[in-house]
């Protein structure tokens, strides 16, 4: 689909050529940030974060043949920030979770996986999110953590290998960019369309 590699490609470029212009540090440290390169690198994240929230509703805008584009799926900062709040205030309980016990993590996890799409879907406002997100996964919980720590198992080999070639890692950002965002949409949309209720119908 064009209208999403082609805008999650050129924004992860221009995020990569930003963080070079604010001279961060890509080699093990070497080059020490200023207060300044932070500041610039701390803005470049929470905008990737963002603009990611456009791309997942592009590509669900695309699996359901709808309308896309950045501009016909643009999230609002307003949007942004509600969506943020949200997952980042339930990230807390899942990491805590991971860190005594494991098992309650991942519980949480599998259950609360569609919470972001949730809320980009606009079939949530806030921690009704939950909700949606338990009665989407009902059933498939343990293939949906296969899935996510496959995707995080692999994540974390190619980052080990490409960690010393900066324009291998700038391909490699852009690529995750476009397939992040597609499965993730992949995933809620397919979630919907199997829901008993047919969430998609509506």
């Amino acid at each position: 689909m064009r209208d999403l590699w082609v805008p999650a490609v050129t924004f992860s470029i221009a995020m990569d050529v930003a963080a070079v212009a604010a001279n961060w540090p890509f080699r093990r440290g070497l080059n020490p940030p200023t207060e300044h390169t932070i500041t610039v690198m701390v803005l470049l994240i929470l905008a990737k974060g963002w603009f990611s929230l456009t791309l997942c509703r592009i590509a669900l805008a695309g699996l359901r043949g709808q309308v896309t584009g950045v501009l016909n799926q643009w999230v609002s900062v307003q949007e942004a920030l509600r969506i943020g709040l949200v997952t980042v205030v339930l990230m807390f309980p899942i990491m805590l979770g991971f860190l005594f016990l494991v098992v309650p993590g991942m519980y949480l996890l599998g259950r609360w996986s569609q919470v972001t799409l949730a809320l980009v879907d606009g079939r949530a406002e806030w921690f009704d999110s939950t909700d949606a997100s338990d009665s989407l996964t009902a059933g498939w919980r343990p293939a949906i953590l296969i899935v996510l720590l496959s995707v995080a198992t692999a994540t974390l080999l190619v980052e080990y290998l490409i960690s010393d070639v900066t324009y291998l890692g700038w391909i490699y950002r852009a690529a995750g960019s476009t397939i992040g965002a597609a499965l993730a949409s992949a995933m809620y949309y397919g979630l919907s369309r199997r829901a008993p209720w047919n969430p998609e119908a509506i």
